[in-house]
Protein backbone atom coordinates (compact mmCIF):
# COMPACT_ATOMS: atom_id res chain seq x y z
CA UNK A 1 0.00 0.00 0.00
CA UNK A 2 1.30 3.43 -0.89
CA UNK A 3 2.23 5.92 1.76
CA UNK A 4 -0.20 8.76 2.32
CA UNK A 5 0.98 12.10 0.94
CA UNK A 6 -1.28 14.23 3.12
CA UNK A 7 0.41 16.02 6.02
CA UNK A 8 -0.09 14.58 9.49
CA UNK A 9 -1.95 16.46 12.11
CA UNK A 10 0.22 17.69 14.96
CA UNK A 11 -0.23 15.79 18.22
CA UNK A 12 -2.23 17.61 20.83
CA UNK A 13 -2.78 16.09 24.25
CA UNK A 14 -6.37 15.45 25.28
CA UNK A 15 -7.71 18.31 27.38
CA UNK A 16 -9.27 17.51 30.71
CA UNK A 17 -11.82 19.61 32.54
CA UNK A 18 -10.82 21.70 35.52
CA UNK A 19 -13.16 19.54 37.63
CA UNK A 20 -11.24 16.40 36.65
CA UNK A 21 -7.89 18.14 37.18
CA UNK A 22 -8.95 19.20 40.68
CA UNK A 23 -10.13 15.67 41.43
CA UNK A 24 -6.77 14.26 40.37
CA UNK A 25 -4.79 16.78 42.41
CA UNK A 26 -6.91 16.56 45.56
CA UNK A 27 -7.15 12.78 45.45
CA UNK A 28 -3.36 12.56 45.22
CA UNK A 29 -2.97 14.86 48.21
CA UNK A 30 -5.63 13.17 50.33
CA UNK A 31 -4.42 9.65 49.53
CA UNK A 32 -1.25 10.50 51.42
CA UNK A 33 -3.23 11.46 54.54
CA UNK A 34 -2.75 9.29 57.62
CA UNK A 35 -5.30 11.21 59.70
CA UNK A 36 -8.11 9.15 61.20
CA UNK A 37 -11.50 9.44 59.55
CA UNK A 38 -13.82 11.75 61.48
CA UNK A 39 -17.23 10.61 62.67
CA UNK A 40 -18.84 13.10 60.25
CA UNK A 41 -16.97 11.55 57.33
CA UNK A 42 -17.99 8.04 58.41
CA UNK A 43 -21.63 9.09 58.61
CA UNK A 44 -21.39 10.74 55.17
CA UNK A 45 -19.91 7.55 53.69
CA UNK A 46 -22.32 5.16 55.42
CA UNK A 47 -25.58 7.06 54.96
CA UNK A 48 -25.99 6.30 51.21
CA UNK A 49 -25.17 2.62 51.84
CA UNK A 50 -27.77 2.32 54.61
CA UNK A 51 -30.34 4.28 52.59
CA UNK A 52 -30.01 2.04 49.55
CA UNK A 53 -30.24 -1.09 51.70
CA UNK A 54 -33.48 0.31 53.13
CA UNK A 55 -34.78 1.00 49.61
CA UNK A 56 -33.88 -2.56 48.64
CA UNK A 57 -35.85 -3.91 51.59
CA UNK A 58 -38.88 -1.86 50.53
CA UNK A 59 -38.54 -2.92 46.88
CA UNK A 60 -37.97 0.70 45.81
CA UNK A 61 -34.38 0.40 44.62
CA UNK A 62 -33.37 2.07 41.34
CA UNK A 63 -30.64 0.94 38.96
CA UNK A 64 -28.44 3.82 40.12
CA UNK A 65 -28.90 2.80 43.76
CA UNK A 66 -28.18 -0.85 42.93
CA UNK A 67 -24.92 0.31 41.33
CA UNK A 68 -24.21 2.34 44.48
CA UNK A 69 -24.72 -0.71 46.74
CA UNK A 70 -22.34 -2.69 44.56
CA UNK A 71 -19.79 0.12 44.75
CA UNK A 72 -20.05 0.27 48.54
CA UNK A 73 -19.55 -3.50 48.80
CA UNK A 74 -16.47 -3.18 46.59
CA UNK A 75 -15.31 -0.25 48.74
CA UNK A 76 -15.59 -2.47 51.82
CA UNK A 77 -13.67 -5.24 50.07
CA UNK A 78 -10.87 -2.95 48.87
CA UNK A 79 -10.57 -1.25 52.26
CA UNK A 80 -10.34 -4.60 54.06
CA UNK A 81 -7.64 -5.71 51.64
CA UNK A 82 -5.59 -2.57 52.20
CA UNK A 83 -5.95 -2.82 55.98
CA UNK A 84 -4.99 -6.50 55.85
CA UNK A 85 -1.79 -5.69 53.94
CA UNK A 86 -0.97 -2.85 56.33
CA UNK A 87 -1.61 -4.89 59.49
CA UNK A 88 1.52 -5.93 61.34
CA UNK A 89 0.04 -8.27 63.93
CA UNK A 90 -1.34 -11.69 63.01
CA UNK A 91 -4.32 -11.12 65.29
CA UNK A 92 -5.34 -8.04 63.31
CA UNK A 93 -4.94 -9.91 60.02
CA UNK A 94 -7.18 -12.73 61.29
CA UNK A 95 -9.84 -10.23 62.33
CA UNK A 96 -9.84 -8.56 58.91
CA UNK A 97 -9.62 -11.85 56.97
CA UNK A 98 -12.94 -12.89 58.52
CA UNK A 99 -14.66 -10.19 56.44
CA UNK A 100 -13.85 -11.67 53.02
CA UNK A 101 -16.63 -14.32 52.96
CA UNK A 102 -19.14 -11.60 53.85
CA UNK A 103 -18.10 -9.41 50.92
CA UNK A 104 -18.20 -12.37 48.54
CA UNK A 105 -21.65 -13.42 49.78
CA UNK A 106 -22.88 -9.83 49.39
CA UNK A 107 -21.50 -9.67 45.85
CA UNK A 108 -23.25 -12.96 44.99
CA UNK A 109 -26.51 -11.69 46.49
CA UNK A 110 -26.29 -8.44 44.53
CA UNK A 111 -25.59 -10.43 41.37
CA UNK A 112 -28.70 -12.56 41.93
CA UNK A 113 -30.77 -9.46 42.63
CA UNK A 114 -29.46 -7.94 39.38
CA UNK A 115 -30.39 -11.07 37.41
CA UNK A 116 -33.89 -10.96 38.85
CA UNK A 117 -34.18 -7.30 37.85
CA UNK A 118 -33.52 -8.22 34.23
CA UNK A 119 -36.59 -10.47 34.17
CA UNK A 120 -38.91 -8.51 36.49
CA UNK A 121 -37.65 -4.95 35.90
CA UNK A 122 -37.70 -4.51 39.68
CA UNK A 123 -35.09 -5.09 42.37
CA UNK A 124 -36.37 -7.68 44.82
CA UNK A 125 -34.28 -9.25 47.59
CA UNK A 126 -34.94 -12.20 49.85
CA UNK A 127 -34.02 -12.18 53.53
CA UNK A 128 -31.08 -14.48 52.81
CA UNK A 129 -29.76 -11.97 50.28
CA UNK A 130 -30.23 -8.96 52.54
CA UNK A 131 -28.27 -10.49 55.41
CA UNK A 132 -24.79 -10.47 53.77
CA UNK A 133 -25.42 -7.00 52.30
CA UNK A 134 -26.23 -5.64 55.77
CA UNK A 135 -23.18 -7.44 57.18
CA UNK A 136 -21.04 -5.83 54.47
CA UNK A 137 -22.32 -2.42 55.60
CA UNK A 138 -21.49 -3.29 59.21
CA UNK A 139 -17.98 -4.36 58.20
CA UNK A 140 -17.48 -1.12 56.31
CA UNK A 141 -18.57 0.86 59.36
CA UNK A 142 -16.07 -1.03 61.53
CA UNK A 143 -13.24 -0.74 59.02
CA UNK A 144 -13.75 3.00 58.63
CA UNK A 145 -13.27 3.38 62.39
CA UNK A 146 -9.66 2.15 62.11
CA UNK A 147 -8.65 3.19 58.59
CA UNK A 148 -6.72 6.39 57.81
CA UNK A 149 -8.29 8.89 55.39
CA UNK A 150 -5.81 8.22 52.61
CA UNK A 151 -6.34 4.48 52.65
CA UNK A 152 -10.13 4.89 52.63
CA UNK A 153 -9.98 7.32 49.71
CA UNK A 154 -7.71 4.99 47.77
CA UNK A 155 -10.12 2.08 48.36
CA UNK A 156 -13.10 4.22 47.35
CA UNK A 157 -11.42 5.29 44.10
CA UNK A 158 -10.56 1.66 43.33
CA UNK A 159 -14.21 0.70 43.85
CA UNK A 160 -15.36 3.53 41.55
CA UNK A 161 -12.91 2.35 38.90
CA UNK A 162 -14.21 -1.23 39.16
CA UNK A 163 -17.80 -0.04 38.71
CA UNK A 164 -16.83 2.16 35.74
CA UNK A 165 -15.06 -0.79 34.12
CA UNK A 166 -18.13 -3.00 34.68
CA UNK A 167 -20.47 -0.54 32.97
CA UNK A 168 -17.99 0.06 30.16
CA UNK A 169 -17.93 -3.70 29.45
CA UNK A 170 -21.74 -3.81 29.47
CA UNK A 171 -22.04 -1.05 26.87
Amino acid sequence: MAKSKSPRKAYQPKRISSHMANKIIYSTIFRASVEPISQQQIVALMMPFRTTIDALQRGALTLEQWTSVNEMNLFSFHLAGRLYKAAVQDFAKEQIAASQPTFEAAADALYQIGLRWKSRNRFVATGDELKPIKESANWLDELLQIAPEGMALDALLAAEKDIDNFWRKQA
